[in-house]
């Protein structure tokens, strides 16, 4: 594991934080499989004042391949 994997944890928790409620839902086999498989909902559907950028953000954490999410947490904090 790498780095990128905290930081779609981070993707994870900014979401609920802003949303109310985890990106993905359900018993934990199906959260899972959307895990994997399913792209989330964006957080602007559930919040539609979210600034664009924030919104953006999250769903970059949340990229399924570790290599489409931020590099670094310095690049989370300085955007």
């Amino acid at each position: 594991m790498t780095s990128r994997a905290d930081l779609y944890s981070l993707g994870g928790l900014l979401y609920a934080l802003l949303v109310g409620h985890p990106p993905f839902e359900g018993p934990t086999y199906e959260v899972v499989r959307k895990q994997l498989f399913d792209p989330p909902t964006p957080p602007r559907t559930h919040v539609p004042d979210l600034p664009g950028e924030l919104d953006e953000l999250v769903l970059e954490l949340l990229a399924k391949a570790p290599r489409q999410r931020p590099a670094s947490a310095l690049e989370v904090a300085a955007r």
